[in-house]
């Protein structure tokens, strides 16, 4: 992802000083039509030591998924035009064994049963702490054992 200076400063005051060491080259899609939230948690998993590509919106993720395949894919649940849902039926059909986790602002369990039916990995309330998000993007990825303090 590119960042300039001023961004990764703003992340490395905001999350630490970590080392930006690879995570087993996994590649991770972040997608998030809110450009605050997608900086945010982009740069945090870069931070974490993930190679990330970043997506505004669902279609774009998609575009991208057609053409590159991805660890992780950290989306949010509602967003314009294709929504975190139909992004993830989407994207295991293309990549079955590619790892979801969706973004939400609020509990709906009809939606929740929705992602499950659809093999969601995990999911993460807004807002959320950066660690859960290490947390459950590390479990999902079969790091357990490899979270940093």
């Amino acid at each position: 992802m590119e960042t300039n200076g001023m961004q990764c400063l703003q992340c490395e005051e905001e999350f630490g000083e970590r080392e930006h060491e690879s995570r087993g080259g996994y590649e991770v899609l972040v997608v998030d039509d809110n450009p605050e939230v997608l900086v945010v948690v982009s740069l945090a998993m870069e931070v974490f030591g993930y190679r990330v590509t970043p997506a505004l919106n669902g279609l774009k993720a998609l575009e991208i998924l057609r053409t590159k395949h991805f660890d992780l894919m950290v989306t949010d649940l509602k967003m314009d035009g294709m929504d975190g849902i139909a992004l993830l039926k989407k994207s295991k059909e293309l990549y079955p064994f590619t790892k979801v986790i969706l973004m939400t602002g609020f509990y709906d369990p009809e939606v929740f049963m929705e992602a499950i039916r659809n093999k969601a990995d995990d999911y993460v309330l807004k807002p959320f702490s950066l660690d859960e998000l290490q947390f459950k993007a590390a479990h999902c990825l079969g790091e357990r054992g490899e979270l940093r303090n």
